[in-house]
């Protein structure tokens, strides 16, 4: 439901990079997948939660940190 929900914003792009902050176990990455969403990072504070959702397969990154923090990305 939030990826639905954040597609009405987003351009329907398999180029847009998207970061999945709070992924947990990869639910959401799922979710923006099937969307059609492709350049997905996942950002967790948990190891086990970023192995889960290296795991699942639908991240090309994965970034622990907790949010609030400076991210390791650019800025766009």
């Amino acid at each position: 439901m939030c990826a639905e929900t954040l597609s009405r914003y987003l351009p329907q792009s398999p180029d847009l990079a998207i970061l999945d902050a709070g992924s947990g176990t990869g639910l959401g990455g799922e979710s923006l997948r099937k969307l059609g969403y492709q350049r997905l990072t996942a950002m967790d504070l948990s190891d086990g939660m970023l192995l889960r959702a290296t795991e699942t397969g639908f991240y090309e990154r994965t970034v622990q940190a907790v949010l609030g923090d400076r991210l390791p990305f650019a800025s766009d």
